[in-house]
């Protein structure tokens, strides 16, 4: 099976802001959640890899690896809570019927397991689809911006 993933937002924002979406991998789909007025992963084809969340719960994640976007994660999301992430991605089992996520660390789980388990530095393609709604520029302009506002 190919080391890549898929990412793509699901139309409008939720009541709360939140942006659901879905990621792919390796053909089994998860739905997504995502914090509204937060910075969102722009289109593009980016490396992720497997690593440890720096802040906050000490947890594995999946860490865009360009510079400028090394804060941005795919990891499990506390309390299934949309309110918990700050520019994360947050996968689940199922989506909720606010829109939401349900069994965001199983989620977790399952993807480490689909991606051969979890091998902390393994990296994979994940190809961005969309922009969250409302958002524009694609991955190239974002990150030159964030370098130059000294994001890493």
């Amino acid at each position: 099976m190919p080391n890549w993933m898929t990412f793509e937002r699901l139309g409008d924002n939720n009541a709360d802001g939140s942006i659901p979406g879905e990621l792919r991998v390796r053909g089994t789909a998860f739905p997504t959640i995502e914090r509204g007025g937060f910075t969102t992963v722009r289109r593009g084809v980016y490396t992720v890899e497997m690593s440890w969340k720096q802040h906050g719960r000490h947890i594995r994640c999946l860490r865009f690896v360009e510079r400028g976007i090394r804060a941005l994660l795919i990891h499990a999301v506390l309390n299934d809570d949309p309110l918990n992430l700050k520019g994360c991605i947050g996968p689940g089992m199922i989506p909720s019927q606010s829109g939401g996520i349900i069994d965001s660390d199983r989620a977790m789980e399952e993807i480490f397991a689909l991606l051969g388990g979890f091998d902390e530095g393994n990296q994979f393609i994940i190809w961005v689809r969309n922009n969250a709604p409302g958002v524009p520029g694609e991955k190239r302009g974002w990150i030159m911006s964030r370098i130059k506002d000294g994001k890493w």
